[in-house]
């Protein structure tokens, strides 16, 4: 009987220890993040400068991250109609951009998100289907519930940057359609959204990317 108890015992002592071991190493329970809300994260490199981002949101999957800095200008499609899922500039920062401005290993860590394109809500511009992206603009209504503060709306450029944009601090481009079919929208010097300043094919308005990743 004795042996039995000591048995029994053992046995128990080893479960224990194996489902410590798996909490220790985070399996059996949510992920969490570290980074919080309005914490700043270097992730990425991008024209040899280090990616500065600021955490918009977070969930048990990833943090959003929209960049510091305008990284680049880049034009959302030549003069025409052009939904987000279609422009020139989503194909830029999914293919381009990311490739440039990320290892393999960082690119992993970055989530597919599925991006809403809405209408605009005052002229009924067409948003286009919804898209599948890893690295997007942030809409009118993110801008609004996530960066309500007016300094961190003004776009101030990297060293890169300004060489493209020509300025310190410039507009910088969100992927919600303008007041007709030929704008998109943007946040303007002073950091309020614009509806008609930006025709499609100004190439030297700034990007300010956007990314779900897991940190």
């Amino acid at each position: 009987m004795k042996g039995l108890k000591k048995h029994t015992v053992c046995k128990v002592m080893a479960i224990c220890t194996v489902l410590s071991l798996l909490v220790s190493s985070g399996c059996g329970k949510s992920k969490k993040t570290r980074a919080r809300i309005g914490d700043e994260v270097t992730f990425g490199t991008y024209k040899d400068e280090e990616i500065q981002w600021i955490v918009l949101d977070k969930n048990d999957d990833g943090v959003l991250l929209l960049s510091k800095y305008v990284l680049d200008g880049h034009e959302i499609d030549f003069y025409r109609d052009v939904t987000w899922e279609e422009c020139s500039m989503r194909a830029w920062l999914n293919d381009e951009f990311l490739n440039e401005a990320f290892s393999s290993g960082e690119q992993n860590r970055i989530l597919t998100t599925r991006v809403v394109n809405q209408d605009n809500p005052y002229t009924g511009t067409p948003g286009g289907n919804d898209t599948d992206d890893k690295v997007f603009l942030l809409s009118v209504d993110e801008v609004e519930k996530y960066v309500r503060r007016i300094p961190d709306r003004l776009g101030q450029t990297t060293r890169y940057a300004e060489t493209v944009t020509y300025a310190t601090i410039t507009h910088w481009w969100l992927r919600s359609r303008g007041d007709n079919i030929f704008y998109y929208c943007v946040i303007d010097l002073n950091g309020t959204v614009s509806y008609r300043d930006g025709t499609v094919d100004i190439g030297n308005f700034g990007v300010r990317p956007a990314i779900w990743v897991d940190l």
